[in-house]
């Protein structure tokens, strides 16, 4: 699937650690009618259907909503964008480097 992703619309490479954390987007999937998580990175969000993520990472529980995020630090992260069924596929994969 990889393979048939078009051009990255985000890239982010950087050689400091930079934290990061998703968690799903209720009110956009419901909304759309399908699945959306939220990507937080480098005072970003970003609304994606699918996270590839290859760094370690933690559940974090906080005070204020989304109260459950999943957490991690990396060096990279690429976004990208392809046409499926009529409708906007965003894929996000974090890399550490």
């Amino acid at each position: 699937m990889l393979n048939n992703l078009a051009t990255a619309s985000d890239n982010l490479c950087k050689d400091k650690p930079f934290r990061f954390y998703y968690h799903y987007n209720k009110i956009v999937s419901k909304k759309e009618g399908r699945s959306f998580l939220t990507l937080h990175y480098n005072n970003k969000c970003l609304l994606v259907n699918k996270i590839i993520c290859n760094v370690s990472t933690e559940t974090h529980n906080r005070k204020q909503q989304p109260h459950c995020i999943v957490r991690g630090w990396s060096r990279s992260v690429s976004i990208k964008t392809r046409l499926l069924y009529h409708h906007d596929f965003v894929m996000a994969k974090i890399e550490s480097y």
